[in-house]
């Protein structure tokens, strides 16, 4: 978790070109789409954590259950189970995705924020031509 967590952090030398605004606009929207695909790939694992952390606390609760056992652990030490498993996804979501987000849109927002724009509208136009909201 430690490379993936140093692998999702904008590069300095990248940081600094953006910066400075030393890439041209086409390298610019490059390096976006790369940051875009890269965004949509972890939202897509975290929705996979996310519901493998589901199951784990499903089976939690009723594995006890089912031993016969009377191991049953009361239904608000599950709950503070379920709120310290969720607490840890959102964590390591953001430290995987969210410090990268804002970097290199901190990095982009002087010279290449029409960039961003640009992508922006073109997602709002795709999910209104998706009927999505």
């Amino acid at each position: 978790m430690i490379f993936a967590i140093a692998t999702t952090t904008l590069n300095k030398e990248v940081k600094r070109k953006l910066e400075t605004g030393q890439y041209s606009r086409e390298e610019a929207i490059f390096i976006y789409i790369e940051y875009l695909k890269l965004k949509k790939m972890r939202e897509r694992a975290m929705k996979v954590t996310g519901i493998s952390m589901a199951v784990i606390w499903g089976l939690m609760l009723v594995l006890p259950l089912l031993s016969g056992r009377g191991l049953v652990l009361p239904l608000s030490v599950h709950f503070l189970f379920l709120l310290l498993l969720a607490g840890v996804v959102l964590f390591v979501y953001y430290l995987m995705f969210g410090i990268f987000k804002q970097q290199i849109h901190s990095a982009m927002k002087e010279h290449y924020t029409d960039v961003i724009e640009e992508f922006k509208k073109n997602k709002e136009n795709t999910k209104w031509k998706h009927g999505k909201s």
